[in-house]
């Protein structure tokens, strides 16, 4: 798994499928390193593709800018962690 928390999110591979992945990295975009490393803790595809849809969704009806999504990041990084945890108990 190849991640570069810097500046960029264009290394890290979230998923083995192109299309979540690229789903994923879209998402995480401009978020904080340690809400996207979150992400890695989700135990499939599909659980990563679904937090992915719904953080597009907020940042679609918001109407948040790409630069601007760190407002997002408190209540996202809440979300994601609590969901983290969920499904390792499920």
């Amino acid at each position: 798994m190849s991640i570069a928390w810097e500046n960029t999110v264009e290394t890290q591979q979230f998923s083995t499928d192109p299309v979540i992945n690229n789903k994923i990295k879209k998402a995480v975009t401009g978020l904080l390193p340690c809400i996207q490393k979150i992400f890695l803790e989700f135990p499939t595809d599909k659980d990563k593709e679904l937090v992915a849809d719904f953080l597009l969704d907020c940042v679609r009806q918001e109407n948040i800018a790409v630069g601007t999504k760190r407002g997002l990041s408190g209540s996202a990084r809440s979300f994601i962690y609590l969901l983290s945890i969920i499904k390792k108990i499920i």
